[in-house]
């Protein structure tokens, strides 16, 4: 099950979460974060950066058009990796 920090509409659309940073600066390391965590899933989000501190992350399992487990895994790993110091 994907975190209630999570937005889900429907299982063939990406669950998202947005974020709004302080600054652009802090917007980039955390987009730097989640780049960690993807990689290491062998899972990667869309990531979308606007008005310069705006944040939106995006996952859905492409390869079979819906979510999956690698998804739930994902945004909890995101979650954590965004919670720590």
């Amino acid at each position: 099950m994907l975190p209630k920090t999570w937005t889900v509409t429907t299982p063939d659309e990406p669950a998202f979460r947005e974020w709004e940073a302080p600054d652009f600066v802090t917007a980039v390391r955390m987009i730097d974060k989640i780049a960690e965590v993807a990689e290491a899933l062998d899972h990667h989000p869309d990531v979308h950066l606007t008005q310069y501190k705006r944040l939106r992350i995006e996952t859905l399992s492409h390869d079979v058009g819906h979510l999956t487990t690698r998804d739930e895994k994902l945004a909890q790993a995101i979650d954590d990796a965004l919670a720590a110091p």
